[in-house]
């Protein structure tokens, strides 16, 4: 009896062990105009969610060129990914008076949108047990 309680309880320890499922992601930001301020990173993980409330945020120091960052022990699923630098550290993304960004933004898939922001189709990416590395150009 004793045998096959620690058998039942290994085995539900293990079948919900998340991390046995979990994944890296790596954000690699291209086009980063200056060393200013920081590069604000928002996973997002349901298409209802998309722009408004993020599953898991980061943050880069800004450095000319390429910044790269990391999300970590990700179960595997959908994803989609918005980014903004953060030129004067104000953590909000300067728009002008009409609702454009007038810092550089970039999405996954370096998707682009119409008269807004891409819809979150164009953007989502799938996540499996292994890691995985996507390139995001600002513009």
């Amino acid at each position: 009896m004793q045998r096959l309680l620690l058998t039942l309880c290994f085995s539900i320890l293990f079948a919900a062990n998340p991390a046995a499922y979990a994944a890296d992601l790596t954000i690699t930001v291209n086009n980063v105009k200056s060393d200013k301020g920081q590069i604000r990173i928002t996973l997002y993980n349901q298409s209802a969610k998309w722009l408004k409330l993020g599953y898991k945020r980061v943050l880069a120091p800004a450095a000319t060129g390429t910044v790269s960052a990391v999300f970590s022990n990700l179960p595997s699923g959908e994803y989609a990914v918005a980014l903004f630098h953060d030129e004067d550290s104000d953590e909000k993304m300067a728009k002008n008076l009409i609702g454009i960004p007038t810092e550089p933004v970039g999405f996954s898939n370096d998707a682009r949108g119409t008269f807004g922001p891409p819809a979150f189709d164009a953007v989502k990416l799938n996540l499996e047990q292994d890691n995985k590395t996507i390139s995001i150009t600002l513009f």
